[in-house]
């Protein structure tokens, strides 16, 4: 992010370091007002409200031409994206309460061997076609976690989409 934001829109290293820090920032206040935010909205509403903020986050950042435009961008991707690791960890607890431990560690390494791809794949992209190619990772990003997170929510029935409380 930082050295898009130096190399492809141009912006000093300051503002790029902010840009990264108002990412950061917005995620943090984002989970925090998750707390509340989950007790009035059912938690796949709220990944479903907060999914486009993220993809508009990657688009603004594709976009930008200032440094309100990448902060605007960075802050809606923080915000997108917070709801999304805390819901879902809450639906494999549900899903395996006896064995939540093992669970989640399985949820770790599939995000973490994910990560890892998205970033070397980044990495390779970046060598052969520049650094403008990662706003459209993430927002593919963005598309890949509605289409895993919708698949997901399916199964789990009591909060899934056709739950008739919501």
């Amino acid at each position: 992010t930082v050295l898009y934001v130096r190399q492809e829109l141009a912006l000093d290293s300051g503002t790029a370091l902010i840009t990264l820090t108002v990412f950061a920032a917005s995620l943090a206040a984002a989970r925090l007002l998750l707390g509340f935010v989950l007790r009035r909205t059912a938690p796949h509403v709220t990944v479903w409200a907060c999914l486009p903020a993220a993809l508009l986050g990657s688009i603004l950042l594709m976009r930008a031409g200032g440094v309100a435009m990448a902060y605007t961008g960075a802050a809606l991707l923080g915000c997108g994206l917070a709801p999304v690791f805390p819901v879902v960890f809450a639906y494999i607890g549900e899903l395996h309460p006896r064995l939540t431990g093992t669970a989640f560690g399985i949820a770790l390494v599939i995000a973490l061997t994910g990560n890892t791809a998205i970033n070397y794949g980044v990495g390779l992209a970046a060598t052969s076609g520049g650094l403008a190619m990662i706003p459209l990772f993430l927002g593919a990003g963005v598309v890949a976690v509605a289409v895993l997170f919708g698949a997901g929510v399916r199964t789990v029935s009591p909060h899934g989409p056709s739950d008739a409380s919501t």
